[in-house]
């Protein structure tokens, strides 16, 4: 509860005094404070729209002056700038329902049919509806915000790369290297599975109508290009996902549950939503024990695991673009390592970033994000506006 409270205490803000009439309510607060230390009734009325009290789990003011330090830390504040915690309850539920309805009955009812159809050209139109469905999440946040009006404050879209240059540069290329350190794991443990020659590639991509050499060229490029940008290939599908999930789901929880449940079930909601789409073996196929519960589960423990990098750096900038540049490199950088692979690999194992194996380094940066954020709770200049 300490940590909590610590946690919630940090995650609001006072406009900056820089910003003219937030400098002035600011000013007022304090003499408003320092007439009456143990009356909250004139600072619940000024501070609207500027957070509410860790005791009751939710916004709390951050301090200016000593006084206001006495008063924040003795009163119960209501719930600020958003009307009552149950709204805020109400506004989570309705994020869900919509984010999760949205999505699965476009996969049941239509995404699912037609690739089990046979039909060939059916199919490819159902696996590129799967990129209109990724974006469930930003409708939901979007109908939560309006229908609640809400309003699009503290979206979490700010690029603020000065402020927090590693966060940043760890999104662009920290993703990769976890990525290509959890596939050399791999192949160090299973070398027999490992072809140097690509020959597995090159029989795909003979199958798919190009020549051997053209693949292999034209794969060593890709991955040269795909480690530069691999940040922003999938930008588009990412940002999707990631205004939804770290952006409208993350904070709302963080306020009402700290960090760690925060973090934990916002991955864990991330997963199961996927689990239509992994009934009919889009991530994990279809020949393994346990299907397709198996794989249900093992994208749930995958979703809470990148979840965990993933909200910490939200957490951390104040902003989800650190989070959309390396859900994106992972994306796209995850297959690559199976091209090395006699016979594909497994995902459930390696050397794709899925495996237990291939994911150890991602679980050490999960568990290293999780302690870091208990430890480093965020301050009150990371706060979405």
């Amino acid at each position: 509860m300490a940590e909590n409270n610590s946690n919630l205490n940090k995650w609001a803000k006072w406009e900056n005094p820089e910003d003219g009439d937030s400098a002035a309510d600011t000013e007022e607060n304090v003499d408003n404070v320092s007439e009456n230390v143990e009356t909250d009734n004139t600072v619940e009325s000024e501070n609207l729209e500027k957070g509410y009290d860790n005791n009751s789990n939710a916004y709390s003011t951050t301090n200016r002056t000593d006084s206001v330090r006495t008063n924040t830390s003795s009163n119960k504040k209501k719930l600020v700038g958003i009307e009552n915690p149950k709204i805020e309850t109400v506004r989570i539920l309705l994020y869900l329902a919509v984010t999760f309805c949205f999505a699965w009955i476009m996969e049941i009812f239509g995404i699912i049919p037609m690739i089990s159809s046979g039909n060939e050209e059916m199919s490819q139109q159902a696996y590129s509806m799967i990129s209109t469905m990724l974006f469930s999440p930003t409708f939901g946040a979007l109908i939560a915000r309006l229908s609640s009006r809400e309003g699009m404050a503290r979206s979490g879209i700010r690029f603020n790369f000065s402020q927090h240059k590693l966060s940043y540069l760890f999104s662009w290329f920290g993703m990769t290297g976890l990525v290509c350190l959890g596939a050399a794991l791999y192949f160090v443990i299973f070398r027999n599975n490992f072809d140097p020659e690509m020959s597995y590639y090159i029989q795909q991509s003979q199958a798919a109508g190009v020549t051997g050499d053209s693949a292999e060229i034209k794969f060593r490029i890709a991955t040269i290009i795909n480690i530069l940008t691999a940040p922003v290939i999938d930008l588009i599908n990412c940002a999707g996902e990631e205004w939804g999930w770290r952006a409208y789901l993350l904070p709302k929880l963080y306020r009402k549950l700290g960090t760690v449940p925060a973090i934990i079930l916002t991955g864990l909601a991330n997963g199961i939503w996927y689990a239509p789409l992994v009934t009919i073996g889009y991530f994990y196929g279809t020949q393994y024990a346990g299907f397709p519960v198996t794989g249900i589960i093992a994208m749930c423990i995958f979703a809470t695991v990148t979840g965990c990098i993933y909200s910490a750096l939200t957490l951390c900038t104040g902003s989800i673009i650190p989070a959309i540049f390396a859900h994106s490199a992972l994306n796209v950088m995850m297959p690559r390592a199976s091209y090395f692979t006699v016979d594909g690999g497994n995902y459930f194992v390696g050397p794709a970033a899925t495996g237990i194996v291939s994911g150890i380094p991602l679980i050490v940066a999960a568990v290293v994000s999780i302690v870091y954020m208990v430890k480093h709770p965020v301050n009150s200049e990371n706060t979405y506006r």
